[in-house]
């Protein structure tokens, strides 16, 4: 049932949200991975791991800061009726 919930949401991002914004979920996904780790686990995080998702969380914030979140509306399709 998660898979099924996520895949909607993210069926339904790409829709109404820009294709380089939506696809970032690729990137934050590990670097959250690695901090419930952490949290909840308690695993060892190294200044390279620590520096590397710095980065990553730098490079999305950039993406998302860039504008225009909301993908532009497509034209509606014109039908053999409506062109004469």
């Amino acid at each position: 049932m998660g898979s099924w919930g996520g895949f909607s949401a993210y069926l339904w991002l790409l829709r109404v949200a820009r294709t380089s914004l939506v696809s970032t979920y690729a990137y934050v996904n590990p670097v959250v991975a690695v901090f419930l780790g952490w949290l909840i686990l308690g695993e060892r995080v190294s200044l390279r791991t620590i520096l590397a998702g710095g980065i990553v969380v730098a490079s999305v914030a950039a993406i998302v800061s860039a504008g225009g979140a909301h993908r532009e509306p497509e034209p509606a399709p014109v039908s053999d009726l409506e062109r004469g």
